[in-house]
């Protein structure tokens, strides 16, 4: 959040609404680890402007930076072109499941939208279980081959992805049947929370725009199965319980 002491890069209240989140899951006993980016521009930019004049402190055991020169030298996410963005998400992904899973070993992964795509399927490899949240629903495609090209090994659980066509071979897929990264996380994820509190009622029912899209239909099977969890959130950016 905005009076933290550590290094922070947050975009509007949803990011004020996990630093919260996190703080109190902490003070609750939880053993939470937070991954994100290692923005070394943003964070350098950020950091010049305070006024504080205090130090960033980082918890080394508990916060996990990203690397890869992809992230290091971003701009702002809103700035960046689609495919900036795509590699940016990537190169975070690979380091999560590469790196960061198998060093912490969580019992639960929290990921947010689409740039958290692949990491559901992945987990569910592994036998993790992962609850995914739907802030926005913007989205992004790419081909298998661009996701195994930059370093992640996806032949363990690509047929856990959401493609474009119905999925034939691993070969065939691979270059020429583009995934889709926020179906994907939706599609893998054990558990699922959206940011409207009327959505997926209306969706389910038939009363939404997205009903009858793919997005629609995955929100469909999700809710009908039950594995729409209750998250509470701040009303000023519409993260209501949904059950």
């Amino acid at each position: 959040g905005r009076r933290t002491n550590f290094i922070n890069a947050n975009s509007g209240g949803f990011g004020e609404f996990l630093a919260e989140l996190i703080s109190n899951l902490f003070e609750l006993g939880a053993d939470v680890h937070v991954a994100q980016p290692d923005f070394r521009k943003i964070f350098a930019n950020r950091t010049r402007k305070e006024k504080t004049g205090e130090s960033i402190k980082l918890p080394c055991d508990r916060v996990h930076l990203a690397e890869d020169r992809a992230i290091f030298y971003s701009k702002p996410i809103n700035s960046n072109s689609e495919w900036e963005n795509i590699k940016i998400s990537l190169a975070f992904q690979r380091e999560i499941i590469n790196q960061i899973i198998p060093r912490i070993q969580p019992d639960l992964i929290h990921c947010y939208d689409w740039m958290t795509g692949l990491i559901p399927a992945a987990a569910k490899k592994n036998e993790i279980p992962c609850f995914f949240t739907v802030q926005k629903f913007d989205s992004a495609r790419c081909l298998l081959s661009c996701v195994e090209d930059i370093g992640i090994d996806a032949a363990g659980f690509w047929q856990n992805l959401f493609y474009d066509r119905y999925p034939g071979s691993y070969e065939q897929t691979r270059g020429t049947n583009p995934l889709d990264l926020l179906l994907s996380g939706i599609l893998a994820a054990n558990h699922i929370n959206t940011a409207g509190p009327v959505l997926l009622p209306n969706t389910a029912e038939g009363r939404s725009d997205y009903s009858y899209s793919p997005l629609g239909q995955l929100l469909v099977q999700k809710w009908e199965t039950g594995c729409v969890c209750e998250i509470p959130g701040p009303p000023h950016i519409g993260l209501n319980p949904i059950r």
